[in-house]
């Protein structure tokens, strides 16, 4: 007589996969018997290969500390079944604030997770902290992947780049936080997962979602994986709002197809954001470029509910500086 065994399983679409870490732990409540028909089957898997662009986090004071596994150099990397996740680990001496961007590939889809370091009295090495997020990161690999699934579907759109952002913890007390936005997109020809971390600082805590959201772009056909080519088609169409700005209204429901991403595409798409005074500032179309138009950055400012033009031209300058009409050069 045998004893029994277990096998832990998890449901991925249709199908259930052995899994050597259970998605959710047992609950509790009597045993149950079912019968249960097995075959072996591989789960899918592809070789992944991602392109990272940590050009904004170098220019804002980050450093790269390093990656675990160490194997992985530079900025480009192939995850094969052998080493299905990757590891980055930044670190801003400044703020006394690290974190870690996690990239992986489970059953046969990427992911991307980041996570910032709590805040503790003693810190480890960066090379101990990449280790210990890389074991989070096989664990909870499943429900990273299902996060990202989630926010394919719904699309009938391939061509789609995913960005959500996320808030740094400082271990030093600041006045404006890090918010570190994460962009993703899979280039058609070359099936090539490219991703743009992006970091900008905003006042008080930067209260985000965190939740990945998926844009419907053209332009992932290009050979050159170049960002600045998307073009959103979509979401800009569906977004109608107007408002009064110094006398003169302003319709921002009208989005001709040939706005094109700027460097730093879909920067601050979320709502409003709360300063210390009360001052909530609109983000608007930022990002956006309208190449062979005039070129303007929309960012509307309000003063506990209504519009404060002082704030709103002071906030204008100090964005737009140094800009002609015609934008930004790329």
């Amino acid at each position: 007589m045998f004893p029994p065994a277990t096998i832990d399983l998890v449901l991925w679409e249709d199908d259930y996969y052995r899994y050597p870490y259970a998605a959710h732990p047992y609950s509790g409540g009597p045993p149950q018997l079912r019968q249960v028909y097995l075959r072996y089957q591989d789960p899918p898997h592809r070789n992944a290969t991602f392109e990272i662009d940590d050009s904004t986090l170098t220019e804002n004071g980050f450093t790269h500390c390093g990656t675990y596994p160490e194997k992985f150099t530079g900025n480009t990397f192939t995850l094969t079944g052998t080493d299905p996740i990757c590891v980055k680990v930044y670190f801003d001496s400044q703020a006394d604030c690290r974190f870690a961007v996690g990239f992986g590939q489970s059953f046969g889809k990427d992911w991307i997770h980041v996570v910032s370091e709590e805040l503790t009295r003693q810190r480890p090495s960066w090379g101990s902290y990449a280790l210990h997020e890389h074991h989070e990161m096989v664990c909870k690999s499943l429900d990273h992947a299902q996060t990202m699934n989630k926010a394919r579907s719904g699309s009938e759109c391939n061509d789609r780049v995913f960005i959500t952002q996320t808030r740094l913890n400082p271990s030093t007390w600041i006045p404006q936080t890090w918010i570190l936005q994460t962009s993703f997109v899979v280039w058609k020809r070359s099936r090539m997962c490219g991703v743009k971390l992006d970091i900008s600082r905003v006042p008080g805590f930067g209260k985000v979602s965190s939740e990945w959201t998926g844009f419907d772009v053209e332009g992932t056909d290009d050979p050159k994986c170049d960002w600045r080519g998307l073009m959103m088609h979509d979401w800009l169409r569906k977004w109608q709002d107007s408002y009064i700005i110094d006398g003169v209204s302003m319709n921002l429901s009208v989005a001709p197809r040939n706005i094109q991403l700027s460097t730093h595409p879909f920067i601050q798409y979320s709502s409003l954001m709360k300063t210390p005074g009360g001052l909530r500032i609109l983000y608007g179309l930022q990002g956006v470029l309208l190449r062979r138009k005039p070129f303007c950055w929309r960012r509307l400012a309000f003063f506990k509910g209504r519009y404060h033009p002082k704030a709103a031209r002071s906030i204008f300058k100090g964005f737009c500086g140094g800009l002609d009409s015609e934008g930004p050069r790329i």
